[in-house]
């Protein structure tokens, strides 16, 4: 009976299916579609929270403009706070 004899060939794959690193290109057409995708849901959240923003808003702008107003008439508004 003869005895088998084994030869170990390397295998490498091609490199064309390299899948190690995305091409430069592929990258910038995801972070491109994230970017997209954030302004949407930033958009979405603005949006959403409209209301909410106004009515904060409106409650604060009675006392911001009553400190402008303490600050216009202060003499030495122009001088350097240390």
């Amino acid at each position: 009976m003869k005895k088998a004899t084994h030869r170990r060939r390397a295998i490498k794959p091609p490199k064309s299916t390299n899948t190690v690193s995305a091409s430069p290109a592929h990258e910038d057409r995801l972070r491109h579609k994230q970017r997209q995708d954030l302004r949407k849901q930033l958009k979405a959240v603005a949006i959403a929270n409209a209301e909410r923003d106004l009515a904060i808003a409106k409650d604060w702008c009675h006392i911001e403009e009553e400190s402008w107003q303490k600050w216009l008439s202060t003499p030495d508004r122009h001088a350097k706070q240390c």
